[in-house]
């Protein structure tokens, strides 16, 4: 009866999960877990695509990773330095509408549309057991072909093992957009999200 019922729980948070990846935001998914996930990413750890989220995970980092995702035509390199930090760099298609055949968030191919695109470089710390911080420059290029330059920065406090707390901002031109993520891990083999940015919000859970 527990198992069903846990089931039935994870089905209901993925399926919520799903909806809310269909959110509109100026950064789409990059990496195959925050496209699983609603597009989540303040709490999303062990990626290389923390470049493009919450850039204080890439701390988490433990050895040199690369990151490719063909969805949104990303690649991003993350490289860990021990008690130094991690550097990472990447680029990234912002165009969700480049879908091979269909254009549909799941599917597995994309193009890569010099039109609207990013370039970060960023770096990452973990200053405590139960703080990291990270922070990104980014260039910028809109749909006419300019470029405009921008930063993101992130941290994620770890309260208990249980509790884990993300938060990211990331700033283009004058606006400023704040992400709020939360990951409680009642045990090693479950894990649930809650991801907040402006009046969007989405759950998800791993098993």
């Amino acid at each position: 009866m527990r198992r069903a019922f846990l089931g039935v729980l994870m089905g209901l948070l993925c399926a919520a999960s799903c909806v809310a990846s269909a959110r509109t935001s100026l950064f789409p998914a990059v990496g195959a877990r925050s496209n699983g996930m609603g597009s989540m990413s303040t709490t999303l750890r062990g990626d290389g695509a923390a470049l493009f989220g919450n850039p204080s995970l890439m701390a988490d980092v433990s050895k040199s990773t690369l990151s490719v995702d063909t969805t949104q035509s990303a690649l991003a390199a993350t490289v860990p330095f021990g008690k130094y930090g991690s550097v990472g760099v990447g680029m990234a298609d912002l165009a969700d509408h480049d879908r091979f055949l269909f254009n549909q968030s799941w599917n597995p191919i994309g193009t890569f549309e010099t039109d609207r695109n990013r370039l970060s470089v960023g770096y990452a710390a973990r200053l405590h057991s139960q703080l990291s911080i990270g922070a990104t420059y980014d260039g910028w290029r809109s749909y006419n072909d300019t470029w405009s330059t921008g930063w993101s920065a992130g941290l994620l406090v770890r309260p208990t093992d249980v509790l884990h707390i993300g938060v990211e901002a990331h700033q283009v031109g004058d606006e400023l957009r704040p992400r709020f993520g939360a990951l409680l891990r009642p045990n090693r083999k479950m894990q649930f999200r809650m991801e907040l940015e402006r009046r969007d919000l989405a759950f998800g859970a791993e098993s």
